[in-house]
């Protein structure tokens, strides 16, 4: 729902859902909430949770960066090659 309805109390709850919260069906739906989120936290939030643990984040996270411009391009090689294959195939 917070999707829907972008603003800056939106993206405040959704970066701190991904950033923080222990259970990973929370921190998915925030990275999906993100994808259609602006705001300086936005992409460094996406991009610190690209290497979370649990494939359904990570996932997310990188369909989320697909929808921002430029985000993938600043992602080191090296990053991208530790990457599981599904996660890694997303941002190609």
């Amino acid at each position: 729902l917070l999707a829907l309805y972008p603003s800056e109390g939106s993206r405040a709850v959704c970066v701190g859902l991904l950033e923080s919260d222990s259970h990973a069906k929370a921190r998915a739906g925030a990275a999906r909430c993100l994808a259609a989120q602006t705001g300086e936290r936005v992409q460094p939030a996406l991009l610190g949770a690209l290497t979370d643990p649990d494939i359904r984040v990570a996932t997310a996270v990188a369909r989320s960066l697909k929808q921002h411009p430029g985000a993938i391009d600043a992602i080191d090689d090296t990053v991208i090659q530790a990457l599981p294959d599904e996660v890694r195939a997303l941002l190609e």
